[in-house]
Protein backbone atom coordinates (compact mmCIF):
# COMPACT_ATOMS: atom_id res chain seq x y z
CA UNK A 1 0.00 0.00 0.00
CA UNK A 2 2.86 2.45 0.60
CA UNK A 3 4.66 1.96 -2.33
CA UNK A 4 1.34 2.46 -4.56
CA UNK A 5 1.14 5.82 -2.43
CA UNK A 6 4.56 6.72 -3.29
CA UNK A 7 4.13 5.93 -6.87
CA UNK A 8 0.76 7.89 -7.37
CA UNK A 9 2.54 10.98 -5.70
CA UNK A 10 5.98 11.00 -7.86
CA UNK A 11 3.10 10.39 -10.67
CA UNK A 12 1.45 13.84 -9.36
CA UNK A 13 4.56 15.58 -9.06
CA UNK A 14 5.44 14.70 -12.36
CA UNK A 15 2.14 15.93 -13.99
CA UNK A 16 2.58 19.10 -12.39
CA UNK A 17 5.78 19.75 -13.63
CA UNK A 18 5.18 19.08 -16.97
CA UNK A 19 1.99 21.96 -16.26
CA UNK A 20 4.26 24.63 -15.10
CA UNK A 21 5.57 27.81 -16.26
CA UNK A 22 9.48 27.86 -17.33
CA UNK A 23 11.89 30.93 -17.71
CA UNK A 24 15.26 32.20 -18.26
CA UNK A 25 17.91 34.04 -19.79
CA UNK A 26 20.24 34.22 -22.33
CA UNK A 27 23.07 36.71 -21.70
CA UNK A 28 26.07 37.23 -24.59
CA UNK A 29 29.06 39.57 -24.09
CA UNK A 30 31.77 39.45 -27.06
CA UNK A 31 33.55 43.57 -26.83
CA UNK A 32 35.33 44.18 -28.64
CA UNK A 33 34.35 41.75 -30.75
CA UNK A 34 30.63 41.59 -32.62
CA UNK A 35 29.32 37.78 -32.49
CA UNK A 36 26.36 38.86 -33.55
CA UNK A 37 23.73 37.46 -35.52
CA UNK A 38 23.56 34.67 -32.71
CA UNK A 39 20.93 31.54 -32.94
CA UNK A 40 20.37 29.66 -29.97
CA UNK A 41 18.40 26.74 -29.30
CA UNK A 42 16.92 25.87 -25.91
CA UNK A 43 15.56 22.52 -24.38
CA UNK A 44 13.33 23.02 -21.64
CA UNK A 45 14.08 21.11 -18.38
CA UNK A 46 10.16 19.68 -18.42
CA UNK A 47 8.79 19.41 -21.97
CA UNK A 48 5.27 20.92 -21.99
CA UNK A 49 2.65 18.61 -22.94
CA UNK A 50 1.64 20.71 -25.90
CA UNK A 51 3.25 24.23 -27.60
CA UNK A 52 3.38 26.89 -24.67
CA UNK A 53 2.13 30.07 -24.71
CA UNK A 54 6.00 32.51 -24.78
CA UNK A 55 6.66 35.37 -24.29
CA UNK A 56 10.58 37.31 -24.47
CA UNK A 57 12.31 40.77 -23.83
CA UNK A 58 15.10 42.19 -24.63
CA UNK A 59 17.31 42.73 -21.06
CA UNK A 60 20.35 44.34 -21.80
CA UNK A 61 22.66 45.74 -24.89
CA UNK A 62 26.21 46.86 -25.31
CA UNK A 63 26.31 48.87 -28.84
CA UNK A 64 28.71 51.31 -30.12
CA UNK A 65 27.48 55.05 -29.08
CA UNK A 66 28.52 55.93 -32.90
CA UNK A 67 25.99 54.12 -34.59
CA UNK A 68 22.22 54.04 -34.23
CA UNK A 69 20.82 51.64 -31.58
CA UNK A 70 19.01 48.71 -33.69
CA UNK A 71 18.90 45.08 -32.92
CA UNK A 72 16.16 42.44 -33.74
CA UNK A 73 15.23 39.45 -31.65
CA UNK A 74 13.53 36.78 -33.41
CA UNK A 75 11.43 33.30 -32.05
CA UNK A 76 12.15 31.06 -35.22
CA UNK A 77 11.19 27.58 -33.53
CA UNK A 78 8.80 26.77 -30.86
CA UNK A 79 7.91 23.11 -30.13
CA UNK A 80 6.74 21.51 -26.63
CA UNK A 81 10.35 21.01 -25.64
CA UNK A 82 12.21 23.86 -27.06
CA UNK A 83 12.75 27.08 -29.01
CA UNK A 84 15.00 29.12 -31.29
CA UNK A 85 15.37 32.56 -30.92
CA UNK A 86 17.91 34.29 -33.65
CA UNK A 87 19.57 37.71 -31.82
CA UNK A 88 20.76 40.26 -34.86
CA UNK A 89 22.10 43.67 -35.10
CA UNK A 90 19.96 45.77 -38.18
CA UNK A 91 22.40 47.48 -41.11
CA UNK A 92 25.69 48.83 -39.50
CA UNK A 93 25.01 48.73 -35.74
CA UNK A 94 28.03 47.16 -34.01
CA UNK A 95 26.37 45.82 -31.36
CA UNK A 96 28.76 43.91 -28.26
CA UNK A 97 26.35 42.10 -25.85
CA UNK A 98 22.64 41.42 -25.95
CA UNK A 99 20.66 40.18 -22.93
CA UNK A 100 17.00 38.55 -23.57
CA UNK A 101 14.76 37.38 -20.68
CA UNK A 102 12.32 34.40 -21.77
CA UNK A 103 8.91 32.51 -20.22
CA UNK A 104 7.20 29.94 -21.28
CA UNK A 105 3.56 28.36 -19.86
CA UNK A 106 0.78 25.66 -20.62
CA UNK A 107 -1.49 27.26 -23.45
CA UNK A 108 -4.77 27.66 -21.51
Amino acid sequence: MRLLQLFLTMLVIALADSNRCQFGELLYKGYPFTPFPLKRTIVFETPFEEEPAFMYAIKMLDLNYAENTRAAVELKNLTNHEFTLEMKTIHDTQMYGLGVTWMACPSV
